[in-house]
């Protein structure tokens, strides 16, 4: 759950954070049959973990308009599941700017991280060292 994390945590303090990325993020996950599930046994609800939702939380951002970096693999597993598609047309309707990196041939693993991670601390550290 690390982009998924990441990218709520950002959305739900807004200005508190300067930059904010992630790789392959569950985008939508009360939009899917697995993260109903998981917030129904976590949380009680789906309507609880609302609150987690990335697309959900983008929609209603009222924060600064800092660029999101978004890295998500085309051979990723998982693709389907994490909608990242919803996301991106969530952030662009509340007029944020997504960095979207579609990584041809890469899937959902350590290799597709590694060989991305340099991107995501260049990019971190033009907003830190501002």
């Amino acid at each position: 759950m690390g982009g998924m994390g990441a990218l709520a945590l950002y959305l739900k303090n807004p200005g508190k954070y300067r930059s904010v990325s992630c790789f392959s993020p569950i985008s939508h996950p009360t939009n899917m049959e697995w993260g109903r599930n998981a917030f129904e046994q976590y949380l009680g609800s789906v309507e609880a973990g609302n609150g987690y939702d990335p697309t959900l939380l983008v929609s209603d951002y009222f924060g600064p308009k800092t660029k999101i970096l978004f890295d998500q693999g085309s051979h990723d597993k998982f693709l389907a599941n994490l909608q990242p598609e919803k996301f991106l047309d969530a952030a662009h309707k509340a007029g944020l700017e997504v960095l979207y990196n579609f990584r041809e041939g890469y899937g959902h693993d350590y290799f597709y991280v590694a060989s991305f991670i340099e991107n995501h601390i260049e990019f971190h550290s033009r907003y830190l060292n501002a």
